[in-house]
């Protein structure tokens, strides 16, 4: 199951970043990095199950180090 939310989040971040790149719209930067975040930590959950804990906490922490930011650009005005 986490490997099939993992494509499905990583082939949406594949095509909107392929639409910002072809279009040059620089307003789907925060919804890329959002859509990456998700598939880091889908990820680290993924290794965690495995038991490869170093490699699980550092995408988790990374996946969640890149939704905050995200999150913090949504709530910039302007």
């Amino acid at each position: 199951m986490l490997k099939i939310l993992y494509i499905v989040f990583s082939v949406l971040t594949g095509l909107l970043a392929g639409y910002s790149l072809i279009s040059g719209a620089t307003w789907t930067a925060p919804y890329i990095v959002l859509l990456l975040g998700i598939a880091l930590l889908l990820t680290g959950i993924d290794e965690r199950m495995k038991d490869k804990k170093g490699l699980g906490n550092i995408s988790i922490f990374a996946g969640l180090f890149s939704i905050v930011i995200a999150i913090s650009i949504f709530m910039t005005p302007g």
